[in-house]
């Protein structure tokens, strides 16, 4: 069994280091198109058989179903390393053999970036990462079985998780993948996306472009 696992912060929460230059709207509007984007790619793949949003937002939870994604409840979120330790335990107590983490603010990810990364994992201890656009980061992380290295999110995570898996003689891999490198945190990541030769979201539903 292969899960995929999707952390979602409160909407409200979200993008902060956007606010300066989009309103609370438009932030809550991109995360919105972001997370549809992932959950499109994710279940387009037709690599999984259980998908899981860990979340304590509503509207979430909502979008989760509209994909026939699973919601896991958090009454409270304290990081996102916890909210991944929590939706990772039941993972593993349904059955998922391994597990794929990946971020929710990829708007340009595919289902053949997730079928890649797929085609990578295998069925032996092991883990995969794709590293975010600048190298230091984690963006998506697959792991088998679902807990065989901790969650390390956060800042230098490739480092921290490519150390865990060394300390416990792991096998690893790396997957750079254009889809899945490009995360949406500063307005020079929008920036980013405005010069992405690809197709690229223009509004998700409120009056402004994110498109700078």
């Amino acid at each position: 069994m292969i899960s995929a696992l999707v952390p979602v912060k409160s909407l409200s929460a979200g993008k902060s280091r956007l606010a300066p230059i989009l309103t609370a709207k438009a932030r809550e509007d991109l995360s919105i198109y972001m997370l549809r984007k992932v959950l499109e790619a994710l279940s387009r793949s037709g690599g999984f058989d259980w998908i899981g949003v860990v979340t304590n937002d509503p509207k979430v939870r909502s979008l989760a179903q509209d994909w026939k994604a699973h919601s896991i409840w958090e009454p409270e979120q304290i990081s996102e390393n916890r909210s991944i330790v929590h939706g990772s335990r039941i993972c593993r107590e349904l059955g998922a053999k391994s597990l794929l983490v990946i971020h929710a603010d990829l708007p340009l990810v595919t289902a053949g970036d997730i079928e890649t990364l797929l085609s990578i994992g295998g069925s032996e201890p092991k883990i995969v990462l794709c590293p975010s656009k600048e190298g230091t980061g984690t963006n998506a992380l697959y792991r088998t079985p679902p807990e065989v290295i901790p969650a390390c999110f956060g800042p230098d995570s490739f480092s921290r998780h490519l150390s865990e898996a060394e300390a416990r003689r792991i096998p690893w891999e790396s997957c750079s993948l254009p889809g899945i490198s490009l995360d949406i945190d500063t307005p020079e990541d929008l920036r980013k996306l405005g010069h992405w030769p690809g197709p690229k979201p223009l509004d998700a539903g409120s009056k402004e472009s994110w498109i700078l």
